[in-house]
């Protein structure tokens, strides 16, 4: 067993003490508050601490009445609600319109601690097999979470963020099931709001056909249960292959003087940020990795378990627990 699976859970507590939260931050987490029953396209908003933060993000919900937005089955999808009687629909590519994007938006019932882990998760469903001709013909990679300190309005095409603190990084073939995504997110400032939708460009966005009939030339994503939570709060429940599997190859664990890793994502230039048990940075760099590994010197971290970052313009590692020995 290694020392990443013993220490985790213990570290990462710690450091959420000095916080005090032990629930999730998400507000209607899994869209069921409302003050009105959907009706139209965009009415996102009557999901009670949501709002669109670009285009026209679609409610569904079983007390629906004209079936263009009801649940499990509706004109865009047939998906039971993966909690409760309701989900969330965005536009997460768009054949033909560059970046075209949807994204939903709602604040923290605090903000995150600069250094301070936090647990994430999400569920995803790939829309298709709705009753209206105009059904989604796409899957696309990409869609998931991130942040912001301030509300994030975007009202034309781009630029794209082009980063995220949990996405799905291929594009979903599974139409008839939830997909869960989980990971940890180390925030490198005070974020305040949750935005969920696809972040990257077209780019840097894979698309497959998952409804040859689907004479909409999109793909839309539909989310539910989205967690953020300074405890493991998020991952209750979860087995091994639900949990995100991007993460660096670290060694020696423990280590002395230094640390090698190998990436699984090519890159010329990589940000670490190095935070102790109680959520203080204690140490950064750059590491430029030769296909894929590197190494660094830790002569100057402090001794004990530490939780290591690795982060670029365009993509986030998930974090890892290592152990510094002095010798």
């Amino acid at each position: 067993m290694s020392v990443r699976s013993l220490l985790p859970v213990v570290v990462l507590a710690i450091g959420c003490s000095l916080v005090g939260v032990g629930q999730n931050l998400v507000p209607n987490w899994s869209f069921e508050d409302l003050s009105a029953c959907p009706e139209s396209p965009g009415d996102v908003d009557f999901a009670l601490g949501w709002s669109a933060f670009r285009g026209s993000p679609d409610l569904f919900n079983d007390c629906n009445v004209n079936g263009w937005y009801d649940v499990p089955g509706n004109a865009f999808s047939y998906q039971p609600a993966s909690d409760g009687q309701g989900y969330v629909g965005v536009v997460t590519y768009s054949d033909g319109q560059s970046d075209a994007r949807e994204f939903i938006g709602a604040q923290l019932s605090q903000p995150l601690v600069l250094g301070v882990p936090v647990y994430l998760s999400m569920k995803l469903a790939v829309a298709a097999a709705g009753w209206y001709v105009l059904t989604p013909r796409y899957s696309a990679s990409g869609a998931g979470m991130f942040f912001s300190t301030q509300p994030w309005v975007l009202t034309s095409r781009g630029p794209m963020p082009n980063w995220s603190a949990l996405s799905v990084q291929t594009a979903p073939t599974d139409t008839a099931s939830w997909l869960m995504l989980s990971g940890v997110f180390i925030p490198d400032s005070a974020y305040a709001y949750v935005i969920i939708g696809n972040p990257f460009a077209d780019l840097m966005t894979d698309t497959l056909t998952v409804d040859t009939a689907g004479s909409l030339t999109s793909a839309f994503t539909l989310i539910d249960e989205v967690c953020v939570s300074f405890t493991p709060d998020c991952l209750d429940g979860m087995t091994i292959e639900e949990m995100t599997t991007r993460s660096a190859m670290l060694y020696p664990n423990p280590f002395g003087d230094a640390l090698s890793g190998w990436l699984p994502v090519s890159s010329r230039r990589w940000t670490y940020v190095v935070t102790d048990v109680f959520g203080r940075v204690v140490a950064t760099g750059m590491v430029e990795p030769d296909d894929g590994h590197f190494r660094v010197s830790t002569e100057t971290w402090p001794e004990g378990a530490l939780v290591l970052s690795l982060m670029n313009g365009t993509s986030r590692i998930q974090p890892q627990v290592v152990l510094h020995l002095n010798k």
